[in-house]
């Protein structure tokens, strides 16, 4: 016992405890706190975050995140995910604009430096003229930026639309920060609450956008 104690937690339940279907987390997202939906308000403000990766065919994703929130209770409508060449990159911010609309916000990650200045002029000037869209400075630890998100998980106030990115988006949560290969849906759900929820003077029209249960 003295020795099983000394390996890490989910070995150790494994072999101590002869759980086998134990699964390994990050501990700032807890699967029972996750809720599923198929229906979602039909008013609410909504922004689209980007999390930015340039790799192509491997390593990082480049993910957007369309999160909304209603009364407190935080939604996740839609993860768009791309491991493509900074053109192709840009060519599906454009066309996932074109698809949510004018009135949902977009925020994206300013990396530090120069460099992240000129990214986000460029989308500004080029890429989403006409629509509500600012850089987000990124500050602080990844965990930091996602403790929000997590407080609001642990009063069941996190919920995510039953799609085709639920699985990977709950997998990636519940490893998040410590055991998961990727955190960039984590990063934009997080970015994209904070921004709904952190800054309210972020020019975004209250009324939001129309939504209809998804039947």
């Amino acid at each position: 016992i003295q020795s099983l104690m000394k390996l890490d937690p989910i070995t150790r339940e494994q072999l101590l405890s002869g759980n086998w279907d134990v699964r390994p987390e990050g501990g700032l997202f807890k699967r029972e706190w996750l809720k599923l939906t198929d229906a979602l308000p039909k008013h609410m403000p909504l922004c689209r975050y980007w999390d930015k990766a340039a790799t192509e065919g491997g390593g990082d994703w480049t993910a957007g995140a369309l999160v909304g929130i209603d009364r407190g209770q935080v939604y996740v409508l839609d993860i768009k995910r791309t491991q493509s060449r900074p053109a192709g990159v840009e060519a599906l911010i454009l066309q996932t604009a074109q698809m949510d609309g004018p009135e949902v916000m977009i925020r994206m990650e300013q990396e530090p430096g120069s460099a992240g200045v000129d990214v986000i002029d460029h989308y500004a000037r080029q890429v989403l003229v006409g629509y509500n869209f600012k850089g987000i400075k990124s500050t602080g630890s990844k965990v930091s930026r996602a403790a929000a998100l997590s407080t609001a998980a642990e009063q069941g106030n996190l919920f995510i639309l039953h799609s085709h990115f639920t699985g990977a988006l709950m997998d990636e949560l519940v490893l998040f920060p410590t055991e998961g290969a990727h955190d960039d849906q984590v990063d934009a759900v997080a970015g994209g609450y904070n921004a709904l929820a952190l800054r309210p003077n972020s020019g975004f029209r209250a009324a939001g956008r129309k939504m209809e249960s998804k039947t």
